[in-house]
């Protein structure tokens, strides 16, 4: 499993939000994620990037 540094998740993260409101699918699909791991670190961490 990869690990990413925390800057590249909060970055990934922001792409989320507005004004870039991505899809996951979308992002996973830019960033080379699969999609449903992705989906559950969403789900699992809070806007702050703490987990939940």
């Amino acid at each position: 499993m990869k690990h990413y540094s925390p800057e590249h998740k909060s970055v990934v993260l922001a792409k989320l939000l507005p004004p870039y409101n991505m899809t996951v699918s979308l992002l996973a699909q830019q960033e080379g994620f699969l999609t449903q791991p992705c989906i559950i670190g969403v789900i699992r961490l809070d806007w702050r990037g703490n987990r939940c």
